[in-house]
């Protein structure tokens, strides 16, 4: 992401997390960055991040996720939406 763009979120309060997702070829679309996002995600609202944070004075709400991106980074989002919203 561009600094501007982490800068704009961060100065409204958004705390940005990029996950570093495996890419293909060496694994397919579904058990690599798929998965990598998944797991990012269920690892978010576990709490484990805002137990972290929370030792750091920083409160983070894992009610109010939002999934963004662009070219491969938009279809992991949406994806990674419909994944998660019909199960």
């Amino acid at each position: 992401m561009p600094k501007a763009q982490i800068d704009y979120l961060t100065r409204y309060g958004f705390v940005v997390i990029s996950p570093d997702y495996r890419l293909c070829p060496q694994v397919d679309v579904w058990n690599g960055p798929v998965q990598d996002c998944r797991n990012l995600y269920a690892w978010l609202v576990s709490g484990a991040l805002q137990q972290s944070l929370l030792e750091h004075g920083l409160n983070l709400d894992v009610t109010r996720i939002v999934l963004i991106g662009h070219s491969v980074g938009g279809t992991l989002s949406q994806i990674l939406v419909s994944i998660l919203y019909t199960a």
